[in-house]
């Protein structure tokens, strides 16, 4: 549910602070009374002005404890930080909560943070403030800004997260969802290749395995721009390439070899 900034989450039992700063208002009422008694004292000549500042320090210190024990007595109501979505109630009535312990959980949901982990080839067309398409796995479509760009790569998976920001109105897209991302980064010649006919060197590079004019295996390594369900986008290629797409796996560069060429079909690039 939707929660406003302020408002009260949880109530935690006040215990002993109603009697402390009930102490604490009485506790001022005597140094009061104590004061103004020596000021009288000291205007008569019958105290020094020392004593007169013994019971204003006194009175001060009094009135610093009903603050504090006024400011311990607010805290027993636990309110939203700020304006939100009120999304799990971690605690319930009778339930104990250490120092520091949450009650409850508010997701500020608008704007939304997408973190999309991109490869490496992509930095050099990422920037921050840059436009980006976010493709969520409902099948919506959000348009943000590009608002963060990490310097340091995920070890295991060698990408770098980026984090884009999208208007979401009345936090209507939920926190979690899987998406994909689109980023202008001008145009460049691509080919449309199965998603099979992808292999690896022996350094590891990922590519394609081509076939010269006069029938010799030479591997190609690619970059992928984008994956479809029928294949995928990758530049890096001459611009006429004749692709091995079945038993790439099985010839190394240098290799002659006997071919059956077929042209195959260009299909329309996704913006």
């Amino acid at each position: 549910a939707a929660i406003a900034a302020g408002a009260p989450i949880c109530r935690l039992d006040p215990d002993a602070r109603e009697a402390v700063l009930a102490e604490a208002q009485a506790l001022v009422r005597t140094r009061e009374i104590e004061f103004d008694a020596a000021k009288t004292l000291v205007e008569k000549g019958h105290r020094s002005t020392n004593q007169l500042a013994a019971a204003q320090a006194s009175l001060d210190a009094a009135r610093a404890q009903v603050t504090q024990a006024r400011n311990d007595l607010a805290k027993i109501v636990l309110r939203a930080p700020f304006a939100g979505v009120f999304n799990e109630r971690i605690a319930h009535a009778g339930d104990f909560l250490a120092l520091g312990e949450a009650c409850g959980a508010v997701v500020d949901l608008d704007p939304i943070v997408i973190i999309v982990p991109a490869p490496e080839r992509s930095l050099a067309v990422l920037k921050i403030g840059e436009p980006a398409r976010i493709a969520l796995a409902t099948g919506e479509e959000l348009i943000g800004e590009v608002r963060y760009i990490s310097r340091m790569a995920n070890a295991a998976t060698r990408t770098f997260d980026v984090k884009i920001e999208a208007p979401n109105p009345g936090n209507r897209i939920p926190a979690g969802l899987s998406a994909q991302m689109w980023i202008a980064g001008g145009e460049a010649p691509a080919h449309f290749v199965p998603r099979d006919a992808l292999t690896l060197n022996t350094d590891g590079a990922i590519g394609l395995r081509l076939v010269t004019a006069e029938d010799v295996v030479q591997f190609a390594a690619v970059s992928v721009l984008e994956e479809t369900a029928d294949g995928v986008w990758v530049t890096g290629l001459p611009d006429r390439a004749d692709i091995i797409t079945t038993g790439q796996d099985f010839v190394s560069d240098g290799m002659r070899v006997r071919v059956e060429r077929q042209i195959a079909a260009i299909p329309t690039a996704q913006p």
